[in-house]
This record gives structure tokens, C-alpha cells and sequence, in this order.
């Protein structure tokens, strides 16, 4: 009997805080409640009926399946690892599905990877491969393909920088180093001083980790100075010994670079996909257009988010190709349209999908061509090259996740519609 009074006193006391917890839980919510209520009284009662009948379907699957015995008795034969998450091969632990790959001419260089998309490589919003529950790389592995993108990034700027500048390297000093210019110099100087740094830059970012010892260490055994060592022949070396490592660098690889380089902007352009972040306010639903309202990727304010910062912006001039593109700038040049805002197309049950994902941000998907315009020759000792860019589809597709996997939908830019 005391027992039985025990156990009510524990339910007295706790009623007041789950009635509590209850008032929390409903402020907490109420501020989308609305918004949902309304995105389900404008979708069609019918696929409401129909998703519900496919989820509760799916939840009865999904309890009455039983373990699969071979499937079970496959797995137990993989070694266990740390946190049960299986470590694979040193050859195969790096998923290079989302990977375009110029194969370098040689050990001596790095392969370039950078991200892809439909066979192309991908700019501006990158996947960053956010560790998450389902994401099948340890950190050791995600680390590596991080490193790899940034040198495949940094790689594919210089080299193709140095096929756009190619008549820098008609005036290139093969057999000593160009000193910096200063109120005196010629055009060859500057050239020449200019190629000289190029090449630099690609020995230290794209040269194996035993090259990069042989000509930026002092002493080659030292795994580290490489890294660090800014100088031909590693930190304190003299003249003799920069100038040497210099010389040495050249004769041996200058034109297995220069042909590697002239792989990248062919004829000073380059087709790629570039990626912009879209900010998604899930409560902003437009009823009446049936979508959202999105910002094009054509103002000049957006910059490139790659594994590294960029000394040269593809994206920062649009400059249209085509009539759409043109009909394009000349509305957003207009000051009602200057946002640039058009309407993304989701029915309503869609959008209710989405807003209960709680996403902050789409990626919208567009397929544009690069075009070298100029270089900036203002400072003799650091020249600076500029592009634009186009449009070379009409149609942006949109996704929910940096991965490119979960399509929301597409706009055409032949038939938008502006807010």
C-alpha cells in the first residue's frame, strides 16, 4: 500500500510539468503553424491522402522487416573499427564519384581534381563535404579529398594563367633570375619577372612532395621545409644556390608545363558550372505565384566559394552572349528589378516538404562559359587578369543540398517571371 501512494505522488508531480512542457513546446511551433496550415489547405486533398497512404505503407515495411541472415552473416566477416564504421582500402577510401581529374604529365606533378557536375568541373559554392550521420568518409579521409580539391582549385588558376600570359615566357630568362622591378625597367623585365613567379607558384603548389624538397630545401631529407619555404633552394639559401635551383627547375620542366597549361582556357575561355548559394526563407511562400522569390547569380557582388581564395574573379562581370542573356541585364539594369528577383515554381505540398526541413540555404545551378577580357599591367610586378562570364543554358536548376542530389526544381531564363 505505501508503494501505491509512492507511485501517485510521482504522477501528481510530474502532471504540472508535462502540461508545462506541452505550453513550451506549442509556443515554439506556433510561429510556423500558420504558415503550414495554410500550405496544407491550399495543396490538393488528394495528394495529401495519397502521401499519407505511401508513408503509412512505408512505415509498416519497415517494421515488419526481419534481418536478412546472409546479409548478417556477410557483414560479421568485416573487421570491426572504431565507433563500428568501417575503414576501407588506402585505394578506395576516396569516393571520387563528384571528381573531374586532369591527369598531370607526370609523378613529378599532382593530378588536378576539382568538383564536377554533368561531367564538368563546378565553381563557386563547393561541396565541403560536412561530416553529417551519413556521410560515408572518416575525417581522415574527408581531410584528404579537402587537400586534394584545394591544390586541384589553386592548380587549375595557374596553370590556366600561365597558357593566357604565354607571351610573358617569349622574354623568360631561363638562365637567371629576373630581380624585381623597380622605377627602371623594360618590358622584358617586367615579363620576364612576372613568368619567373608563375612558375615559382606552380612548383610549390602542383611539384610531388619530393620535388618540392629537391628545389625549396636546403637540405631534401626534411619533410616540412617544403611547405613552408617560399625561396628556390629553401629559407637562407644564397644566390648562387636560389639561382641554381631556379635554373635546374626550368630545363627540366618548363615545357612539360607549358604543355600541361595549354590544356586550360584553350581559346581564353572555359565552360563550367558555377554554383550560387540562394537564401531560402521558408515562410515567404508566395500564394498567389504558387513559389518562391530568388535572386539570379548575375550581380557583381558575388564571389566564387572554393577550397581557395582567388587572386583573379571568373565571376565578378557578367557580360550576356545571348538574347536572353541581354533581356536579362537590361531588366535587372532597371531600378524595380534591380534585385534581381524571379519566382522559383513549387506547388504547395513541395513547399510544405521543405519547410519542414528547416533548410537556410538552395543551390542553384547554372551552366555559364568564363572568357578572358584583360590583364591590369598598372604594377610592373604584379600583373592581374580579369573575366567575364555567360550563360551558356537558359535553364537553372535548383537542389537543397551542396551535394547536387535533391533537385527542388528549374527556372528558365527565357521565361521568368520578376517580382
Amino acid at each position: 500500500m505505501p508503494f501505491l501512494n509512492i507511485k501517485n505522488m510521482r504522477y501528481k508531480t510530474s502532471l504540472p510539468f508535462f502540461i508545462f512542457g506541452i505550453f513550451l513546446l506549442g509556443n515554439i511551433e506556433n510561429s510556423n503553424a500558420q504558415f503550414l496550415e495554410k500550405l496544407k489547405d491550399k495543396a490538393s486533398k488528394t495528394i495529401t491522402e495519397t502521401v499519407d497512404k505511401v508513408s503509412s505503407k512505408k512505415n509498416k515495411t519497415n517494421k515488419s522487416q526481419k534481418p536478412n541472415p546472409k546479409k548478417k552473416s556477410k557483414e560479421n566477416k568485416q573487421a570491426p573499427t572504431k565507433d563500428n564504421i568501417p575503414i576501407k582500402k588506402q585505394s578506395q577510401d576516396i569516393d571520387d564519384s563528384d571528381v573531374f581529374i586532369y591527369k598531370s604529365p607526370s609523378k613529378d606533378f599532382k593530378d588536378l581534381h576539382l568538383q564536377k557536375y554533368k561531367d564538368l568541373p563546378r565553381f563557386g559554392a563547393c561541396n565541403f563535404y560536412m561530416k553529417n550521420k551519413t556521410s560515408p568518409l572518416l575525417t581522415a579521409d574527408l581531410s584528404r579529398k579537402r587537400n586534394m580539391l584545394t591544390v586541384g582549385y589553386t592548380g587549375f588558376r595557374k596553370l590556366g594563367l600561365m597558357n593566357i600570359l604565354n607571351e610573358y615566357f617569349k622574354f623568360l630568362d631561363k638562365e637567371s633570375l629576373t630581380p624585381k622591378p623597380q622605377r627602371d625597367y623594360t618590358e622584358k623585365e617586367v615579363e620576364s619577372y612576372n613568368a619567373q613567379r608563375l612558375i615559382k607558384d606552380i612548383a610549390r603548389g602542383l611539384a610531388s612532395d619530393e620535388i618540392k624538397r629537391k628545389y625549396f630545401c636546403k637540405d631534401p631529407t626534411q619533410k616540412r621545409c617544403a611547405d613552408n619555404s617560399n625561396k628556390w633552394g629553401g629559407y637562407n639559401s644564397d644566390d648562387f644556390t636560389e639561382n641554381e635551383k631556379y635554373v635546374d627547375f626550368v630545363k627540366k620542366y618548363l615545357t612539360e608545363l607549358s604543355n600541361w597549361s595549354s590544356q586550360f582556357f584553350k581559346d581564353g575561355t572555359e565552360t563550367v558550372y558555377l554554383t550560387n548559394n540562394v537564401k531560402f526563407e521558408n515562410n515567404n511562400y508566395d500564394f498567389d505565384k504558387n513559389g518562391y522569390w530568388v535572386a539570379l547569380p548575375i550581380r557583381n557582388t558575388f564571389f566564387p566559394h572554393n577550397y581557395t581564395s582567388t587572386e583573379e574573379t571568373y565571376f565578378y562581370t557578367f557580360l550576356p552572349k545571348t538574347p536572353y542573356g541581354n533581356n536579362l541585364l537590361n531588366k535587372m539594369n532597371q531600378v524595380k528589378y534591380v534585385k534581381g528577383e524571379v519566382l522559383l515554381k513549387i506547388s504547395p505540398e513541395k513547399a510544405e516538404v521543405l519547410v519542414n526541413k528547416n533548410l537556410s540555404d538552395l543551390y542553384m545551378v547554372s551552366k555559364v562559359k568564363i572568357v578572358y577580357n584583360e590583364r591590369n599591367t598598372s604594377s610592373p610586378s604584379y600583373h592581374t587578369v580579369s573575366y567575364t562570364y555567360h550563360f551558356e543554358s537558359p535553364i537553372l536548376e535548383i537542389y537543397e543540398d551542396a551535394a547536387l542530389g535533391q533537385k527542388v526544381g528549374e527556372i528558365s531564363l527565357e521565361d521568368l517571371i520578376y517580382k
